[in-house]
């Protein structure tokens, strides 16, 4: 029902039973609620627009992050005795640098001002520039060699992440 009467360019971002809001990180609690529990369900939408804006001004935090752990990586590859540990760091940092290409197509696809042509070139450049790299990762990975795996990240990687966050600061500024 409310499928039909929710604008398309509107997302539901809470729900309250009785002015209580339940977690997404908690579903269970609302699963106890029954419908003769409460009273009132008020339902919180956003435009995707404002959503995509909100998104874009937390991107900066979200690649910081992702250097980090690519960082991080790279250091602890260079020890021997935590090889494996580096090695599980690269498939995390990859995997969220994964979810982050993910989000900035979304946040691209709902952003409505002149910013998503400048965040489409940015998004661009990114993509471009690690689908180069990813089949010599891949094959240094093949090759277990650690050291150069790590000279990749910080010397490949973690300079195109830098470059998208120059160009996601230019933008929110």
């Amino acid at each position: 029902m409310l499928s039909n009467e929710l604008d398309s360019e509107r997302e539901v971002v809470e729900v309250k039973l009785d002015g209580n809001t339940f977690s997404e990180e908690f579903p269970h609690e609302a699963m106890l609620m029954e419908r003769d529990e409460f009273k009132v369900v008020d339902i919180l939408t956003e435009t995707k627009g404002n959503l995509a804006e909100m998104a874009l001004e937390q991107l900066p935090y979200f690649i910081s992050t992702i250097r980090k752990g690519f960082r991080t990586a790279a250091n602890v590859l260079r020890d021997t005795y935590s090889e494996n540990e580096g090695h599980r760091l690269v498939a995390v940092s990859a995997e969220s640098l994964g979810a982050l290409i993910n989000h900035l197509h979304v946040i691209i696809l709902s952003l409505k001002n002149g910013k998503r042509g400048e965040l489409t070139s940015v998004y661009s450049n990114l993509t471009e520039g690690l689908a180069d790299l990813l089949e010599e990762i891949i094959a240094t990975q093949q090759e277990k060699d650690p050291i150069l795996l790590a000279d990749l990240l910080e010397f490949e990687i973690i300079p195109i992440l830098e470059k998208l966050g120059t160009g996601v600061e230019k933008l929110l500024n």
